[in-house]
């Protein structure tokens, strides 16, 4: 966790905001960490309780934030649904990152003071350069533990690549993230599929380095079983590559009609893409729109 917290944007840029409005930060990611503060802000629910109740006990403010998924969280065992409703029943404030993670959410638990800030992009670097793209270059973001993996679907994506690899053989498929105990898993069924040698599984990659393969693919690739957000998707949406994602969470919210839709549990959906350039120029061109628009509204999508 505290490695993530040094190079995954999202905490960078809380840390920043934090800052920015003068706080002197302290990061802790164990409960031996945490120490007296005038303000304690929680990334995540799951673990939530032992800063939540240091907080209570010396009557500071506490705000939660992250992403949960309502359905995964009822069928938790029955002590850690008591735990992380502690968090939801005790913050000073449930900051949701979508209304339909919040929406959802409040359907099963009650939450104290709960709001929605969708998360945002800096369009001003994840932006379209207008470079020639790569019709060759598929690219996608997964973080490479076996769940998260599942959950976005890199089975699924493999062998649908397997597919596509028949008709184009000169195409890759770029797979970013940390490579954590999903790495081997996935790069084995790569292997045993057949498509090891046009995958690259290339870990861990610096935002300059993402943005430009953001701007560069042919697709990115997002297929998924559940977004709390979709923040990655965003980011390509802003470069204007062209999205394949699926209908699930918040996904819906985020791309509008910007992106193609498939099933995500569908081997081969990704690939049964025959859209004209003129389809994929005009989603191309709402999705920047949309970003610009939501730079500009600040707190709440376009309609």
């Amino acid at each position: 966790m505290r490695d993530e917290i040094n190079y995954v944007s999202y905490y960078l840029n809380d840390l920043r905001i934090l800052r920015e409005l003068g706080y002197r930060v302290h990061v802790a990611t164990r409960a031996r960490e945490l120490r007296p503060a005038d303000l304690y802000f929680v990334w995540w629910w799951t673990w939530g309780f032992q800063p939540v109740a240091l907080a209570r006990l010396l009557s500071r403010p506490v705000i939660v934030t992250g992403a949960i998924h309502s359905h995964e969280f009822v069928q938790r065992p029955l002590i850690e649904r008591r735990l992380i409703e502690y968090s939801f029943r005790h913050a000073s404030a449930n900051v949701f990152i979508s209304d339909w993670e919040m929406s959802s959410c409040l359907d099963v638990v009650r939450a104290h003071n709960p709001s929605c800030i969708p998360l945002a992009v800096d369009t001003e670097r994840y932006c379209d350069a207008g470079h020639e793209r790569d019709q060759h270059l598929l690219f996608c973001v997964v973080k490479m533990t076996e769940p998260n993996g599942r959950r976005k679907c890199v089975p699924e994506l493999l062998e649908a690549f397997r597919e596509i690899l028949r008709n184009a053989p000169e195409t890759r498929l770029i797979i970013a993230g940390e490579k954590l105990d999903g790495y081997p898993i996935f790069a084995a069924t790569a292997n045993a599929l057949g498509v090891g040698d046009a995958v690259d599984f290339v870990g861990v990659v610096s935002e300059t380095e993402k943005i430009k393969l953001m701007q560069r693919c042919a697709l990115y690739l997002q297929p998924t079983h559940f977004e709390g957000f979709g923040v990655a998707i965003l980011e390509a949406m802003s470069c204007g590559a062209p999205i394949v994602t699926s209908a699930v969470g918040s996904v819906p919210q985020v791309v509008s009609d910007c992106a193609e839709l498939v099933d995500g549990a569908s081997p081969y959906a990704c690939f049964k893409i025959r859209s004209s350039d003129r389809t994929w120029d005009a989603r191309r061109a709402r999705g920047l729109t949309r970003c610009s628009a939501m730079r500009d509204a600040r707190s709440e999508y376009p309609p």
